[in-house]
């Protein structure tokens, strides 16, 4: 199969008897194809079973023939070929003879590539032409390769959405302008903690923002009056969070805290009305978040995440009620 291509007959009957063998239980006895014979020889990717096609086999493989006599001149198979069929030329230029061997007819380039190579722009320096698979990254072709090309699996490592640079995990997902583009629809992120201790009810809170790179964008602390327990306190550094979001412009914003009773509430209670928070400890705070939350100009979500991940928040908040700072906003210098 890699000497030259098979007749169509030949190549029918040999798939007939691997589709024979597939689905007969017996030597004798004629099987039910259940599902049919394309739809097996798909690639175990796409639900098949990756048997290849015969006739899509046979064309790569005589089409690796013709890359080794461009790739390797000096090897006997491409000498032979030269000294009969294109001794003043190259294998690219090289024309159909009538008396050519069917190997050497079925390696030829088709008629069809000829106007493609005419739409190539000479070199303008005199650099010289070179032969380059473009269906891989290191340019040369193989079996494997032009199989995934028909099966429109092509090993391409350029990045299809910008078409620019290598696809990269980091190059798709953030540098990409295109990804970039979906980057800059997403919520800002904004995460609030407070800090409390007893006997004198004492309290600070914190917030800090943060951009869709993941960048702190600004930061807010401050010591606020007495309240009764920790929950209370980091109630009231999400409403004064919420507040200052909507002093500052912000429409869509993400809240993140890890209350399990405030952040969960709210989560559950954002689709339904602020009437709904009357069994939670601190009604008044989280009755005000929901109304603000449910005006039609803003989108803003509320998630729990675990504790470590407020670390910098509690930090600020700590740090509020230790220095009995009044309320203090604080833009980052790396925006």
């Amino acid at each position: 199969m890699s000497c030259f291509l098979l007749p169509k007959r030949v190549l029918n009957q040999m798939t007939k008897a691997m589709r024979k063998f597939w689905w007969s239980s017996a030597k004798d006895k004629q099987g039910i194809p259940w599902i049919a014979w394309s739809t097996i020889a798909d690639s175990k990717s796409l639900g098949g079973l990756g048997i290849r096609d015969l006739t899509d086999f046979n064309i790569a493989l005589v089409a690796k023939q013709s890359w080794r006599i461009l790739q390797n001149p000096s090897s006997l198979l491409s000498r032979v070929y030269k000294s009969k069929y294109f001794q003043k030329t190259s294998l690219l230029q090289a024309k159909p003879k009538s008396n050519g061997s069917h190997a050497w007819k079925s390696i030829l380039k088709d008629p069809e590539d000829v106007e493609i190579i005419k739409t190539i722009r000479p070199s303008i320096t005199g650099a010289s032409d070179s032969t380059f698979w473009i269906h891989t990254k290191d340019g040369q072709y193989s079996a494997k390769s032009e199989n995934l090309r028909k099966r429109k699996m092509v090993a391409d490592s350029t990045c299809q959405l910008c078409g620019k640079h290598q696809e990269t995990t980091n190059h798709l997902i953030f540098q990409c302008r295109a990804s970039k583009e979906i980057w800059s629809m997403t919520p800002s992120i904004q995460i609030s903690d407070g800090s409390w201790t007893s006997p004198t009810n004492n309290a600070g809170i914190g917030w800090t923002l943060f951009n869709t790179d993941g960048r702190i964008i600004l930061e807010g602390k401050a010591a606020i009056e007495p309240v009764n327990s920790p929950l209370d306190a980091e109630a009231e550094a999400l409403r004064m969070a919420v507040v200052q979001m909507r002093k500052l412009g912000y429409h869509i914003v993400t809240f993140y805290g890890d209350s399990s009773e405030i952040y969960d509430t709210l989560s559950n209670s954002h689709q339904a009305s602020p009437s709904s928070i009357k069994g939670n400890h601190c009604p008044t705070y989280m009755k005000d978040i929901a109304n603000l939350a449910k005006e039609s100009n803003y989108n803003l979500g509320f998630q729990k995440v675990k504790r470590t991940c407020n670390g910098v928040a509690y930090k600020l908040a700590k740090e509020g009620r230790i220095t009995n700072s009044g309320y203090v906003v604080r833009w980052k210098n790396n925006v």
